[in-house]
C-alpha cells in the first residue's frame, strides 16, 4: 500500500527541512512525496529540489504562487497512492506514525483521524460508523451549542483512502479551506479510526502559507458560510447542527481576529468589512449566555472600535435584548 504525502510549501526555508527529514526516516517506506513550491521567494524551492535528489520518492512540483488550496489541489492531482495524507510544511511528524496507522488500518477503513491536541485522557482506538461520524464525531468540530467553538479542523490530522475522495479539491477560500474538506471528507466515509496518540507536531509559524491570506478571512467566512451550508444539506446533516456551525464560524472570525491582528498590533482603525460582517449577523443575536456578553466587553476597547462597536453600544443593545426577553 502506497501513501501519497501531499505538502504544499511557500517560504519555510527554516523549518523545511526538520518537516522533510521527519517524513524521510519513517519507517514505513512506500511513501510517495508530493512537495508544492507555491512559489516561494526564499530558498525553499532550492531544498525541495536538493531532497529530491537524495530520495527518488520525492516529486517537486513548482508552479507560481496560487495559495494553499491550489498547492494541495495540485497534490491531490498528481497523488496515485492508495492513501492520502496531507503536512503542512512547518510542521513535522514523530517517527513510526505511517506504521501504527497501517498497522491498525482495515480494509473497511475510509479515514483514520489523529487528534490534536492528543486528548489528557487517552483512550483506547475507536472505530466510527456512518451514524457515529455524523451525530457523535462531526458536531466536535462544528460546535455542540450555539457558542461554543469547535474542536480544531484539519486536514492534516486526517489519514485518508484516496479513492474516498476522487473529485474533492480544497476551496478558493484560503483561511478555513482546511474545515471545508475535512467536513466533506468525513462525512463521504462508511467508517473512520480514532487513533489518539501524538504523532503530528504543529507549529505556530506568524508566516505560515495559511496565514498569508488572513487579509481575506472576511470574504472567506461568508464564501465558507455558503459552502459548509450546502455540504451539510448536501449530506441531510440536521439543522441544528447548521445553525451551530454558522455562528460557530462567526466566533472563529472574532477569535481569529483576537490572535491574528491583537499579536501584531494592527487593531488601530476600525474595519469596515469586519463591521459589517459583525451587524448583518448581529452579534448581539449570538450573545445568549451573560459570561459570553461580560467575556466580550472584557475585551480591549480597540477591539470594539475595530467593530464598528463601543462598550456603551453593546451594552445597551444588550439591555433592549434582555427587556425584549423579558429578563
Amino acid at each position: 500500500m502506497t501513501i501519497s504525502v501531499i505538502l504544499p510549501v511557500y517560504n519555510v526555508e527554516i523549518y523545511l527541512p526538520q518537516c522533510l527529514d521527519s517524513i524521510i526516516t519513517q519507517d514505513y517506506l512506500n511513501l510517495e512525496i508530493i512537495l508544492i513550491n507555491d512559489g516561494s521567494t526564499d530558498s525553499s524551492g532550492m531544498i525541495c529540489d536538493s531532497y529530491a535528489l537524495k530520495d527518488s520518492r520525492i516529486t517537486v512540483i513548482h508552479q507560481q504562487n496560487k495559495g494553499i488550496s491550489e498547492a494541495r489541489n495540485a497534490g491531490l492531482k498528481y497523488a496515485s497512492g492508495d492513501f492520502i495524507s496531507f503536512i503542512d510544511s512547518d510542521d513535522w511528524i514523530n517517527s513510526g506514525m505511517y506504521s501504527c496507522i497501517m498497522e491498525n488500518i482495515s480494509d473497511d477503513i475510509d479515514v483514520v483521524y489523529i487528534p490534536h491536541p492528543t486528548p489528557k485522557r487517552v483512550s483506547s482506538i475507536k472505530k466510527l460508523d456512518k451514524k457515529d461520524i455524523q451525530f457523535k464525531f462531526l458536531p466536535h468540530f462544528i460546535g455542540k451549542t450555539r457558542l461554543s467553538l469547535g474542536s480544531m479542523a484539519s486536514v492534516w490530522s486526517l489519514f485518508i483512502r484516496r479513492k474516498l475522495v476522487e473529485g474533492l479539491y480544497f476551496s478558493k477560500a484560503n483561511f478555513t479551506e482546511d474545515k471545508l474538506y475535512f467536513i466533506e471528507t468525513v462525512l463521504r466515509a462508511d467508517s473512520l479510526l480514532i487513533i489518539p496518540q501524538k504523532f503530528y507536531n504543529y507549529r505556530e509559524n506568524p508566516n505560515s502559507i495559511t496565514r498569508k491570506y488572513y487579509k481575506t478571512f472576511v470574504d472567506d467566512v461568508s464564501l465558507i458560510n455558503k459552502e459548509i451550508t450546502y455540504i451539510l444539506e448536501k449530506y441531510k446533516v440536521k439543522t441544528k447542527e447548521l445553525e451551530n456551525l454558522h455562528n460557530n464560524s462567526i466566533l472563529n472570525l472574532y477569535h481569529h481576529l483576537i490572535k491574528n491582528e491583537a499579536e501584531n498590533e494592527t487593531l488601530v482603525l476600525p474595519n469596515p468589512a469586519l463591521a459589517k460582517y459583525y451587524k448583518e449577523n448581529d452579534l448581539c443575536e449570538l450573545l445568549t449566555w451573560p459570561k459570553t456578553f461580560k467575556a466580550l466587553l472584557s475585551k480591549p476597547k480597540f477591539l470594539l472600535i475595530k467593530l464598528g462597536y463601543s462598550d456603551t453600544v453593546l451594552r445597551r443593545k444588550w439591555a433592549k435584548r434582555q427587556k425584549r426577553m423579558g429578563r
